[in-house]
């Protein structure tokens, strides 16, 4: 490329011509005359451009018109475009010299394509951009839509986890208030009041179908998708007990289940070895972690979807 600069003096081009003379020498001794290969054409490439300073056009075209098809083959726009660029300046020095209207001509239409190569290069350029400013907003969405149906998630669960934590509340109060009642030990008229007050106290706290159907309707909604992924899962499950899989989720003991649900402890205890087994989790590992952890890949899969 030094040689194209036109503040050269003759005696400095002479100097670069030269040098190009002995590289072309040298490399000539270490390549093999083969066009499958790229230095090969590189090496075709770079004589066109030495014998076109040194005002060889019939050599300097004959070589690129050995590469040029080969370029186009492999379709290296690059090397395309420059081959044509090289072409056209050696067809119209060429018909300069010597006066042939057919050599400008060539010239002319080599430009042409030349032309239209690099429309067409900045078109694809222009659409690549395009494409990368549309994947990154697209990006952006993702990760955008994936915040905000975490953040809908983490306030589903916590309104499920507030929920459970209310009635899990009004089962210790009623256990106190069971465990103060057998503790009396005084006469009728003394208990008679205390009785009362403590009938109260249980009708404030009392734990209506109503509050158990509420939070089930807020697990079957906050649990929905993972209630899906579970049953494609582990088709083993029956319908209840991926629906229990969404109470376990709370981190309610059994104790608490057992309370809410009037099942014994025994019995969720059974349900839960019974889940794990159909998952396939062995006796060490925690099913409300992993619960919590098939909720978190659901979020993410939704998202990506």
């Amino acid at each position: 490329l030094y040689y194209r600069d036109n503040a050269l003096a003759k005696k400095e081009q002479q100097v670069v011509v030269a040098r190009q003379e002995k590289y072309q020498r040298e490399v000539s001794k270490l390549i093999k005359p083969d066009l499958a290969n790229g230095s090969y054409l590189t090496f075709l490439y770079a004589s066109a451009t030495l014998l076109h300073q040194k005002k060889e056009y019939e050599k300097a075209a004959a070589l690129l018109n050995r590469c040029l098809p080969v370029y186009i083959k492999m379709n290296h726009g690059v090397s395309v475009l420059n081959c044509y660029r090289l072409s056209h300046e050696i067809y119209s020095a060429w018909g300069r010299q010597t006066g042939d209207a057919k050599m400008l001509y060539k010239a002319y239409e080599l430009k042409q394509k030349e032309s239209l190569i690099m429309e067409e290069t900045s078109k694809q350029s222009q659409q690549q951009k395009l494409e990368a400013v549309l994947e990154k907003h697209n990006l952006q969405q993702t990760e955008l839509n994936a915040k905000l149906l975490q953040q809908k998630v983490e306030a589903m669960n916590k309104e499920i986890q507030l929920t459970a934590l209310n009635l899990q509340e009004k089962v210790a109060l009623l256990d106190d208030l069971k465990s103060y009642v057998l503790s009396l030990k005084k006469k009728d008229s003394e208990q008679r009041p205390l009785i009362q007050n403590i009938a109260q106290k249980i009708g404030a706290v009392k734990i209506t179908e109503q509050d158990k159907a509420v939070l089930q309707q807020k697990i079957d909604v906050g649990n929905a998708n993972l209630f899906k992924m579970l049953a494609e899962m582990y088709p083993a499950l029956t319908q209840h007990e991926v629906r229990t899989c969404g109470l376990l989720k709370t981190g309610m003991t059994n104790k608490e289940l057992s309370r809410l649900y009037g099942q014994g402890e025994r019995g969720y205890e059974q349900l839960r070895h019974r889940i794990k087994k159909k998952m396939q989790l062995t006796r060490n590992d925690n099913l409300v972690k992993h619960l919590v952890s098939l909720s978190s890949k659901e979020i993410m899969e939704a998202t990506i979807c």
